[in-house]
């Protein structure tokens, strides 16, 4: 999805909403502070609160959100790249719009990089013992 699109979405909901949501996915440009990803949130993604309380210091560009939240009391800087924005919505349970993007697939392969490398099965000197599967005649 196109980083304007999303960026001029923002733009309304800011200044015609109080409070409203905004789900964020893993991403290599993600910060969030010292805090960083918990757990469960490293696969499902972070659901973001913004009301009048909860962000200060809003900025943006053509590629992230710099804002600082409040996580348990404490404030915390983050840098959210649009792409890594899946939804906006204004409430949970009774939403009067949802905007809903889905991952491109240059993100895919951000989030891939990510990943750790994968360790070989078997390593040099490891003991291995080798089945022959073939039928005896």
């Amino acid at each position: 999805m196109n980083n304007k699109f999303k960026q001029e979405i923002l733009e309304k909901v800011f200044d015609n909403f109080d409070k409203f949501y905004i789900h964020i996915m893993p991403h290599n440009g993600l910060i969030i502070g010292t805090r960083g990803l918990l757990d469960q949130e490293k696969e499902k993604g972070l659901l973001l609160v913004f009301g009048p309380y909860s962000y200060k210091d809003l900025q943006w560009d053509d590629q992230n959100i710099y804002v600082s939240m409040r996580f348990s009391g404490k404030w915390e800087s983050l840098v959210i790249p649009y792409v890594a924005i899946t939804s906006i919505f204004d409430d949970p349970l009774t939403p009067s719009f949802v905007f809903s993007f889905k991952i491109t697939a240059t993100q895919d392969k951000t989030e891939e990089k990510q990943e750790k490398p994968k360790k070989p099965l078997v390593e040099k000197g490891d003991k291995v013992i080798k089945i022959n599967f073939q039928s005896k005649n």
